[in-house]
C-alpha cells in the first residue's frame, strides 16, 4: 500500500520529486485556475414522489456501511456542454426554453431536474458558455432519453441553422446519499 501511495502522490523521491512535480503542474496551468460562474435559467422540475429516505438530523438512517461494499448510486447527473456559436446565444436559450415550455407529455420519463446554466462574466476560452445540468433516477433513464429521435432532432435542427457548431459535450456524474425533498430544487 505504502509503495502505491508514494507512486499516486509524485514518487519516492523525496522533496526534490515533490518540488518538480509542482512545477510542472504550475507550468501545465498557465497561472492560477479561474473559476468558472454560471446563472442558471429555464428550470425543469419532475413531479417527484414524496422522499423514501429518513434523514433524521440531517443523517442517512438507511446507509449500512461495513468498509467493503460500495453503495449503489441513487441518481444520475449529466453536464452537458454546448457549443453554442457567437451571437446566437439568445437563439439557443430560446430553443431550449421553448424545448422546456412545449412538451406534451411532461418531462422525460426518469428526469428529476433540468436546468440551463449561462456562464456569467468574462467569457473563457473553452468554447463552452452554456451548458445544462439534468438529474436522473438512473443512468437508463437518461441512456433512454439520450436514444430518443425527438433529442436528436432537435440537436440536428439547431446545427442546422447554425445555432450550436455541434452536438453536446457530456460530463457523467453518479449520485450517492441523495438528500432530496419534494419542494423541488
Amino acid at each position: 500500500h505504502t509503495s502505491l501511495l508514494r507512486q499516486a502522490h509524485g514518487g519516492s523521491g523525496g522533496i526534490a520529486a515533490f518540488a518538480s512535480m509542482l512545477k510542472t503542474a504550475i507550468f501545465l496551468l498557465k497561472g492560477k485556475p479561474s473559476p468558472a460562474l454560471y446563472e442558471a435559467t429555464a428550470v425543469c422540475t419532475a413531479a417527484m414522489p414524496s422522499p423514501t429516505v429518513d434523514a433524521e438530523g440531517g443523517w442517512r438512517q438507511d446507509i449500512k456501511a461495513d468498509g467493503h461494499s460500495l453503495l449503489e448510486p441513487e441518481s444520475f447527473a449529466v453536464i452537458n456542454r454546448w457549443p453554442v456559436r457567437e451571437g446566437r446565444e439568445a437563439d439557443f436559450e430560446a430553443k431550449m426554453e421553448a424545448s422546456r415550455t412545449n412538451r406534451d407529455s411532461g418531462a422525460p420519463p426518469g428526469l428529476k431536474v433540468r436546468t440551463l446554466m449561462r456562464r456569467a462574466g468574462l467569457r473563457v476560452d473553452d468554447g463552452f458558455m452554456h451548458s445544462t445540468l439534468s438529474v436522473w433516477n438512473s443512468e437508463t433513464s437518461f441512456s433512454a432519453w439520450r436514444a430518443s429521435v425527438p433529442r436528436a432532432d432537435a440537436i440536428r435542427e439547431m446545427m442546422a441553422e447554425g445555432i450550436i457548431s455541434g452536438p453536446p459535450s457530456p460530463l457523467f456524474f453518479e449520485g450517492l446519499l441523495c438528500l432530496e425533498s419534494n419542494a423541488g430544487p
